[in-house]
C-alpha cells in the first residue's frame, strides 16, 4: 500500500482554494448586487424629500419583488422633512396605485405604524408638559 501512496500526486492547489478565489471574485462583482430593505428605505425617504412620489411608489412596487420587506424605517421622511404630516395626501394617492395585494397592504399597514408611532411621540411629549 506504502507504494499505491507515492504514485498518487496530491494536487498543490486544493479544490477549496480555487472555490474561494471564486467566491472572492464574484463577491466584488456589482452586477450580483442584490438590495437590501435599508438601502430602499435610503432611495424611498430620498424621493419623498425630494417631492417624487412617483419614484416613491415605483420603489415600494420594485422592493417587494425583490423580496424585501417594507420597515419600520420606510416612512420616516413622513417626520425628517420639513413638510411633515403635510405629504399624507400625496403618498395616500401614491399608496392607492400600488400594485394590489401584498405591495400595497404592506405599505399601508407600515405607514399605519409609523403614524402610530408619531402619536405616541405627541402623547408622551404633552403628557410631560401636563405634569
Amino acid at each position: 500500500m506504502p507504494v499505491l501512496r507515492t504514485l498518487v500526486q496530491r494536487n498543490p492547489n486544493p479544490p477549496y482554494f480555487l472555490c474561494n478565489i471564486y467566491r472572492l471574485f464574484n463577491a466584488q462583482n456589482t452586477e450580483s448586487y442584490e438590495p437590501t430593505a435599508t438601502h430602499y428605505d435610503n432611495l424611498i425617504n430620498a424621493a419623498a424629500g425630494k417631492g417624487d412620489f412617483a419614484a416613491v411608489g415605483n420603489l415600494l412596487n420594485k422592493r417587494v419583488r425583490d423580496g424585501c420587506f417594507n420597515t419600520k424605517r420606510t416612512f420616516d421622511f413622513i417626520t425628517n422633512t420639513d413638510a411633515g404630516i403635510s405629504v399624507l395626501d400625496e403618498l395616500s394617492q401614491t399608496l392607492a396605485h400600488l400594485d394590489h395585494g401584498f405591495p400595497r397592504k404592506s405599505a399601508y399597514d407600515s405607514l399605519i405604524a409609523r403614524l402610530c408611532k408619531i402619536n405616541r411621540e405627541i402623547a408622551d411629549k404633552s403628557a410631560i408638559f401636563c405634569r
